[in-house]
């Protein structure tokens, strides 16, 4: 069918539906692009854009042209339209997409702080901070909001909303210790739960924010590791690496396994690792 016929919502559902469902169609995706980026973005609800530029993101297709459309939008139409959920799904979608630009992500950062976080559920927080880490854009005053939120909400994190958040703190240098000390009780539960990316993530974060956590980082968390030496990522294991590191600087009675931590040092040798703003001096 002619694009040209679609409504704006049509548009929006359609690649939704693609990326939701992990299809990819690249020249879909394109000529859907074409046709939004020709119309008035006035004609595009709140929802429409965010869905939008949502899919490309999922779907992992680029589109600057689109992405600069609906920011423009988005910005002249006034942020405090938009609810929490649009707020935090466009800024994962620019982060994802690699098209975070700074001024950008600064009206975002302000339309958040001047919200009461309190309307915002976990997802919503872990996704906000996690964009901003990925993005690489340091906003102190929304990491410090974001954290009082968390704080209030730990007991409703996921285990990966948990990871993601920790993640973010510790990959951009804000660092907030009772940020990092009320969640180990949930980290602890997330350990318990033996997904391999949030153990190591987690293991990293406080490694890199330097928070001792004994009762988080007992013989408990090396069983959960056990066997794990084949079945973990290369940039997983990298970051064990560097929390084995951790423990031997703070004299811990904790360590990895022999096995593993050959595995975890040839790892971290081998593969970039993401590094902290707060610690890019880890010494191999």
């Amino acid at each position: 069918r002619d694009l040209q016929c679609f409504k704006p919502q049509e548009l929006s559902n359609t690649v939704w539906a693609y990326a939701t469902a992990g299809e990819s169609h690249p020249r879909l995706f394109e000529e859907v692009a074409h046709e939004v980026t020709g119309r008035d973005m006035g004609a595009f609800e709140n929802q429409h854009m965010i869905n939008i530029v949502w899919a490309y993101a999922k779907a992992g297709l680029s589109s600057p042209l689109l992405f600069k459309n609906v920011a423009n939008t988005a910005i002249a139409r006034g942020l405090d339209t938009f609810d929490p959920q649009h707020l935090s799904n466009i800024v994962w979608a620019y982060a994802t997409s690699d098209e975070s630009r700074p001024p950008l992500f600064k009206k975002f950062a302000d339309a958040i702080i001047a919200r009461d976080l309190g309307t915002f559920n976990t997802q919503n927080l872990s996704n906000i901070v996690w964009a901003y880490a990925t993005s690489r854009q340091s906003c102190p005053s929304l990491f410090k909001k974001v954290a009082d939120a968390a704080i209030a909400k730990l007991s409703e994190f996921s285990s990966q909303e948990t990871a993601n958040l920790l993640w973010a703190y510790a990959v951009t240098g804000r660092i907030n210790r009772r940020l990092f000390s009320s969640f180990i009780p949930t980290a602890a539960a997330l350990i318990e739960e033996g997904i391999c990316q949030n153990i190591s993530n987690i293991a990293w974060a406080f490694a890199v924010s330097n928070v001792a956590a004994p009762d988080l980082f007992d013989n408990s968390f090396i069983i959960a590791l056990r066997g794990r030496e084949n079945a973990t990522k290369p940039e997983e294991i990298s970051q064990l690496h560097q929390w084995h590191l951790w423990q031997q600087e703070l004299n811990s009675n904790i360590c990895l396994p022999p096995i593993l931590q050959d595995h975890c040092r040839e790892a971290f040798v081998s593969h970039r690792v993401v590094t902290s703003d707060f610690q890019n001096d880890v010494v191999c």
